[in-house]
């Protein structure tokens, strides 16, 4: 049957759109559906094109997630996500050993090839759950990248469960959990995490991270700013400090006169050029006549004043801020009118309420932490910080108050104007250029820094 006779019993528009399309005529290439280019063989191998398809494969979830949640939130998470896991970050990895602390964490003593510290634990990726109303449990840990929680349960030394038929003694209970202190190590390096958490592939390495590498700029200028940071706080706290000078004393190392004047010379050119470069000439004079030389080896040592509210109770106390050991110097009841220290928002704990609810808490609940340091308490050899704090550890073969007094002692040329640190290759003036390519070209801050850029292209998530 032919088309005109279908279109004659019709109705004249039909009829005439009909018309239409027996007249158009489309070109042959566009009757085809479009393919998507493909990439040409000679270049389906170059490194750049496959890493691209890698971001690509990686991030298309993504892509299509924030096309139907939005713009902006998506980024946000996407950003979000990609900062948690850093295992070369100092400053994150900081962050996650101060969430460990006396409330939340407590480990029985032991002896063992390997120990399971606040480190190991922050070095894996983990932070500890705060105590709180919905959380008493000490111990639990949490992966800051992938979730997975972990609660870390010892036998008590102390008391011993009602249930069993006889009392097991203080060596058993010591070995049982020294091998649970393997197991627990084992699930916070491996198993604990999800299998794709990229913990389970890389770990924060101790040394050139926590421990930094002496003798290179990029290790001085950490050190001097954290160092400026704590002195500064504690010039502006020191008729607070003065007051309670017995209880402090042994947090300083042993340093000669000689050797403790001439820190506090360096130091407070230090300070006067970084805090105080408009007006160096009135607090030149306060910081010599006023401050004490025992000051500077507090902040040396990385002491730093903090405060903190349990309860009806206004503490304050030291905090180390590599290894987050806390000193308790002054107590306080509601009561009290007390002189607040002048510190900012970041020294300000978060308040808790004390004592918490012991029912469910793994361990008993202690509240010696809460004691303040006796006078005639004997000498610390760790100087009241944790044992593997890097405080403590000796730089190479000398202790690192001895390597930090000889650096300042060398490094008094390399203050700035404002302050800041001026590293060897900011001082090449007027050398021959051949010269200063080459010495440029092997510099290990340098390299430091081009491997910190590849660091964070390989680690996009």
């Amino acid at each position: 049957m032919d088309l005109s006779e279908l279109s004659a019993g019709t109705p004249k528009v039909l009829d005439h759109y009909l018309e239409l399309f027996l007249k158009s005529t489309l070109p042959q290439e566009m009757l085809h559906f479009r393919s998507a280019p493909v990439t040409p063989a000679n270049y389906a191998t170059h490194p750049d094109i496959q890493f691209f398809r890698l971001v690509k494969a990686n991030h298309h979830y993504a892509y299509h997630k924030m096309k139907t949640s939005g713009l902006e939130s998506s980024l946000d998470n996407i950003n979000g996500r990609s900062t948690l896991f850093d295992p070369y970050s100092r400053e994150l990895l900081l962050q996650r050993l101060r969430t460990f602390n006396a409330l939340n964490w407590n480990i029985p003593p032991g002896s063992g090839e390997e120990s399971l510290t606040e480190l190991v634990c922050a070095a894996s990726g983990w932070a500890c759950e705060s105590i709180a109303r919905n959380n008493n449990t000490k111990n639990h840990l949490k992966c800051t990248s992938c979730g997975h929680e972990l609660v870390l349960r010892f036998n008590s030394v102390d008391q011993q469960p009602a249930y069993v038929p006889f009392q097991f003694d203080l060596e058993d209970i010591n070995q049982l959990n020294n091998n649970l202190k393997l197991l627990y190590i084992e699930q916070i390096r491996t198993t604990g995490h999800a299998e794709t958490c990229s913990w389970t592939k890389v770990h924060t390495p101790l040394a050139g991270v926590y421990y930094l590498t002496p003798y290179i700029s990029e290790t001085n200028e950490i050190l001097i700013g954290n160092y400026l940071k704590c002195l500064r706080n504690l010039t502006d706290n020191l008729p607070i400090l003065l007051e309670h000078y017995g209880s402090i004393r042994n947090l300083s190392p042993p340093i000669s006169v000689d050797d403790l004047t001439r820190l506090v010379t360096v130091s407070n050119k230090w300070l006067l050029a970084r805090y105080f470069h408009d007006n160096k000439e009135n607090f030149s004079v306060i910081l010599e006549r006023m401050c004490p030389p025992w000051l500077h080896s507090l902040a040396l040592m990385g002491w730093d004043l903090n405060i903190q509210t349990f309860s009806s109770q206004t503490v304050l106390l030291l905090v180390c801020t590599d290894c987050n050991q806390r000193v308790f110097i002054k107590q306080h009841g509601q009561q009290e009118q007390i002189q607040l220290p002048i510190l900012s928002s970041s020294k300000i704990l978060t308040p808790c309420k004390f004592p918490p609810h012991t029912a469910h808490l793994t361990i008993g609940f202690s509240t010696e932490f809460m004691d303040e340091m006796e006078e005639d308490e004997e000498i610390d050899p760790y100087y009241c910080h944790k044992p593997w704090c890097s405080h403590v550890q000796n730089v190479g073969d000398i202790p690192f108050f001895e390597y930090f007094k000889n650096m300042m002692y060398d490094l008094e040329k390399n203050i700035g104007r404002q302050g800041e640190y001026l590293s060897e290759k900011d001082q090449v003036l007027n050398i021959d250029g051949q010269v200063t390519k080459r010495r440029n070209s092997i510099d290990i801050d340098d390299g430091i820094e081009r491997l910190t850029k590849l660091r964070k292209l390989y680690f996009v998530d």
